[in-house]
């Protein structure tokens, strides 16, 4: 579904025990008659007999409903004067505006003696100046049933990853960041074994311990999954018209038949070399993850800031070692984690002496891949947080400009 409003993708989430859907830009909210009075705290429109077509004059140029597709009608909000709330008369379903659900909850609070000891008895902050003006959420104050839903401006968004990566790299810049960012290195480190593994149709069992166990045949049952999985993935997302549920689909497809198509004895390289991968690869997908709209009831508006600080630390982190390596300042990390460095059963230790990979080469290719890790996820976050600070200033934009034409 899409905005009305900037044409972006709508996410699902959970207001309290209310379900909704809102955008990420301009965080208006969108459902049915019931949900959004429930988060008014009252009436939303005036009558549900007074709806009238937009300004577009017809069905053909009204803004269209994210629900059915059907003409959203204006409908000025009983108590916020000025405030308009689109309805749809085909499946009575309402979209309103940030600024209106927030002068809504104030107004219908206050006409109700809904005071602070009024608002405590139902579990609610106290009414904001903000919520009694109808101004723009100040970040940091935000209504309680609202609170679930950490999703500030697009411009605090797009800042976020910068500040967090420069904290991250100047953090891991000294010996005790380091050590700290090796907890979570070590996992994405095994996972990515794990991944590898998994991919090629055998079993692994990835340790928290820095140790990952994996069969050396293939597993019907495991492979009957990863061929299941993705078709019923893709199946779901053609029903929802979930475009990156379907995406992901394809992904995994091609995942599956490359790790099936390639002999065991081939992938055993890359097996052995998916920790350093993993490691490198994984923090970056972990960040970029940031930008997903997941369900609500995983709560991901809020668990994407720690997920993001996290993999950010552990990128930077793995990023400076293999930067440092190529300039020759940090030795190869020969040995494993459990044995010790002159154990030789580490995974650089098997590349080199068991498939043919060079020192030269090592260095090469994990430093350039952390390079690619780097530069695809700013550059990703930059494009998709810019999109959405665009969409916000030019989706109302050309929305008033449609309505003024007709």
């Amino acid at each position: 579904m899409r905005c009305p409003r900037d044409a972006d993708t709508l996410a699902e989430m959970s207001f309290g025990v209310t379900m909704a859907v809102r955008c990420p830009t301009c965080r208006g909210v969108w459902g049915d008659m019931a949900a959004l009075e429930a988060l008014a705290q009252g009436p939303v429109v005036t009558r549900a007999t007074s709806v009238s077509l937009d300004a577009h004059g017809d069905a053909a140029g009204a803004i269209p409903c994210p629900g059915c597709a059907g003409p959203l009608g204006v409908e000025e909000s009983r108590k916020a004067t000025g405030h308009e709330v689109l309805v749809c008369r085909a499946c009575r379903s309402a979209w309103l505006d940030a600024r209106t659900l927030v002068a809504l909850r104030a107004a219908h609070l206050t006409a109700g003696g809904g005071g602070t000891e009024s608002r405590a008895t139902q579990g609610l902050a106290p009414v904001s100046p903000d919520e009694q003006t109808g101004a723009p959420r100040a970040l940091g104050r935000v209504p309680s049933d609202l609170a679930t839903v950490f999703s500030p401006r697009p411009e605090v968004e797009l800042a976020a990853l910068p500040l967090m990566l420069a904290l991250a790299w100047a953090v891991t810049a000294t010996g005790l960041g380091d050590l700290l960012a090796f907890l979570p290195r070590i996992q994405f480190h095994e996972l990515g074994h794990a991944l590898v593994a998994w991919s090629t149709g055998r079993s692994a069992l990835p340790l928290p311990c820095g140790l990952t166990f994996w069969s050396f045949e293939r597993s019907t049952i495991l492979v009957a999954a990863e061929v299941l999985l993705p078709i019923l993935l893709a199946i779901h997302g053609v029903r929802t018209r979930n475009p990156l549920a379907v995406v992901a689909a394809a992904v995994g497809i091609l995942a599956v038949a490359v790790g099936l198509w390639t002999p065991l004895e081939a992938s055993e390289s890359w097996l052995v070399a998916g920790g350093g991968v993993g490691e490198i690869a994984l923090p970056a997908l972990a960040a970029a993850a940031f930008h997903l709209p997941l369900p609500a009831k995983l709560r991901w508006d809020f668990w994407r800031w720690l997920v993001m600080a996290v993999a950010l630390f552990a990128l930077a982190s793995v990023a400076r070692s293999w930067w440092e390596i190529e300039a020759g300042t940090r030795p190869l990390p020969f040995g494993s984690f459990l044995s010790g460095r002159d154990s030789g059963d580490g995974d650089l230790d098997r590349l080199i002496r068991d498939h043919g990979w060079t020192a030269a080469g090592l260095r090469s290719f994990y430093g350039g891949l952390a390079r690619t890790a780097f530069v695809g996820l700013v550059a990703l976050h930059l494009a998709v947080g810019g999109g959405r600070i665009v969409g916000a200033r030019i989706g109302p934009m050309i929305a008033r400009a449609r309505r003024g034409a007709d």
